[in-house]
């Protein structure tokens, strides 16, 4: 159990430990690559235990149980040459069925139909409605109206045995420059056939190029064009356009704007100390088997103990004062693990300046380690060096050469 309880309380060390901003997707981390290699040496310290050889164990043995149940089953094989409807490369054609609520019900079901045997044949018909039923304000019409053509036995009712597996897409696009439904169009729009004729007939005029005709009855679309009305709406919520991109301009600058910009002042001189950080349980850690309590609600430890091999450098700076943004970009550039974290200033264009992706650091500016900024932290052992650097050490750009102490 006491490495169960040690796994739990590594994690609450991530939660000690994390600040890092929405603002920057996962993907741009530099440190992505150590991460992976503490991963995987924690992944290595774990295949070593006793439990996880005992669930191997559990897991080698269910497989064998159940090969030896089905073994008549795995006997059978596929006929060779033969693909899999689902395989990638199956599909040869793609199409699209323009249709819309103004076509009967009956005949849209039949076309279903007809698209899950066709696609067992190689060929695929994406049904398409160029907008919303009822219009873009409310979605269930639209599903409504899939569902009463989706049903293989309108008698049996609504279930997902009585549905077929076929899809309709709400697009636009694919359904411009088409005047009437139901219409049959190639996916690259260089042929269209009109009519509520069977597809396989409709299919065979487009391979005869009879294109722009019409094969049977046509009906007028019952949907507005989706895009139109986004339009619409847009331009009924805002009928300035320059209003329109001072409001999305604004939403994203509240989005990349770091907060925090007042809670720390400039360091006034160089100062240094050693931190043991603690974090409080909120509440009682119980065995999940017995219930017995393991840690109580209140038990104070040091997360650093039950990480030994998780860094942690951060530099924090105030990303509206120039002069620690320079010196930011100056420490990036002598330190290669160095996390910089900020208070104050947006996101992306810190990160463009400084070189590195840029996070928030109000949670770390309100742990009480750092008193001012710019201010590095970093882990050694079962403490943290915390360090603010002084105005001359900024101006001279010398700080990642001495950060043991002063």
């Amino acid at each position: 159990m006491r490495p169960l309880v040690n796994r739990f309380l590594l994690l609450i060390c991530f939660l000690l430990l994390s600040g890092g901003s929405r603002a920057q997707p996962p993907d741009n981390n530099p440190h992505l690559s150590e991460a992976r290699k503490i991963a995987e040496k924690s992944l290595e310290e774990m295949k070593k235990g006793p439990h996880y050889r005992e669930a191997i164990s559990r897991a080698r043995t269910s497989a064998g149980i159940a090969i030896e149940k089905n073994r008549d089953l795995l006997k059978e094989k596929k006929p060779p040459g033969k693909r899999s409807p689902g395989s990638k490369n199956f599909i040869k054609k793609r199409y699209y069925l323009i249709i819309s609520s103004s076509v009967p019900t009956e005949t849209l079901r039949t076309y279903m139909a007809q698209i899950e045997r066709l696609r067992k044949k190689g060929v695929e018909i994406v049904p398409v409605v160029r907008g919303f039923v009822g219009g873009m304000k409310k979605i269930r019409p639209t599903i409504e109206f899939y569902l009463k053509i989706a049903l293989k036995d309108p008698s049996v009712g609504l279930s997902g045995d009585n549905l077929r597996p076929v899809a309709i897409s709400v697009d636009p696009n694919a359904a411009r420059g088409v005047f009437a439904v139901p219409a049959l169009k190639t996916k690259d729009g260089s042929c269209t056939v009109y009519g509520d004729a069977p597809l396989p007939f409709l299919l065979g005029k487009i391979r005869e190029h009879e294109c722009g005709k019409r094969f049977g009855a046509v009906f007028e679309f019952a949907e507005r064009d989706a895009l139109a009305e986004i339009k619409e709406a847009a331009e009924r919520a805002f009928p300035n356009p320059e209003k329109m991109r001072a409001f999305f301009a604004r939403r994203v600058r509240e989005f990349t704007y770091l907060p925090g910009a007042k809670l720390l002042p400039p360091a006034k001189e160089t100062r240094f100390k050693v931190v043991k950080p603690e974090y409080e349980l909120p509440f009682d850690v119980r065995d999940p088997k017995t219930g017995e309590i393991l840690y109580p609600r209140g038990y104070r430890f040091n997360p650093l103990e039950y990480a030994p091999s998780v860094p942690f450098e951060v530099l924090l700076i105030n990303g509206t004062r120039q002069k620690e943004v320079a010196f930011a970009r100056r420490m990036v550039s002598e330190d290669p693990h160095l996390s910089v974290w900020a208070l104050g200033g947006d996101a992306r264009k810190l990160s463009g300046v400084v070189g590195r992706p840029v996070f928030s650091g109000e949670t770390l500016a309100r742990k009480g380690w750092c008193a001012a900024t710019p201010c590095l932290v970093r882990r050694k052992g079962e403490v943290l060096e915390v360090k603010e650097f002084g105005p001359k050490e900024i101006k001279g750009g010398n700080g990642a050469a001495n950060t043991a102490g002063s």
